[in-house]
């Protein structure tokens, strides 16, 4: 089984959060980086977000490597 990716990252409206996701795809792709930025190419990663802030989410985002920290590995919890 691969293991999730757990992150804390700030958001384009400059929030804050711990994400836990699944990588579906790493490529260069279009996001906001930072919130006073337009939309641009951005090296990241297009993820199933199962946790936001310890809270259980499934939608899919994408996600700039570039505001991506506290990056580690997490086994996927099974309950």
């Amino acid at each position: 089984m691969n293991p999730s990716l757990k992150f804390d990252y700030v958001n384009h409206k400059n929030e804050p959060h711990t994400y836990e996701v699944i990588p579906i795809e790493v490529g260069f792709m279009r996001c906001k980086c930072f919130p006073s930025d337009p939309e641009k190419l951005s090296w990241g990663i297009k993820a199933v977000c199962i946790k936001r802030d310890g809270v259980a989410r499934s939608v899919i985002r994408i996600f700039a490597f570039v505001k991506m920290t506290n990056l580690e590995e997490s086994p996927i919890e099974t309950r």
